[in-house]
C-alpha cells in the first residue's frame, strides 16, 4: 500500500530539501521504493543536491502538458 510523506514549510532555509532526501534515502536503504517529488516550481533544489544540475525534463513541463510526467522522473543511485 503506498504511503505519502510531505515535508512542508512556509519559510525557506529550514531544511525541507535535506530532510526529504534523507527520508527517501532511508526508505530505500530499508528496502522500500521511494519517489521524491520537488514541487517547488520556481526554484527546485533536490536535483542540485543529488548532482542533477540541468534536467532536460521537469515537473513544470509535465504540469503544462508539454511532456508526459514519466519523462520527468530521474533514477538516482
Amino acid at each position: 500500500m503506498p504511503r505519502h510523506i510531505a515535508v512542508v514549510s512556509g519559510k525557506g532555509g529550514v531544511g525541507k530539501t535535506t530532510t526529504a532526501i534523507n527520508i527517501a534515502t532511508s526508505m530505500n536503504k530499508h528496502g522500500k521504493r521511494a519517489v521524491l517529488v520537488d514541487s517547488n516550481l520556481s526554484a527546485p533544489n533536490v536535483g542540485l543536491h543529488l548532482g542533477l544540475h540541468e534536467p532536460e525534463k521537469t515537473l513544470n513541463q509535465a504540469m503544462r502538458k508539454d511532456i508526459d510526467i514519466r519523462e520527468a522522473i530521474y533514477k538516482h543511485p
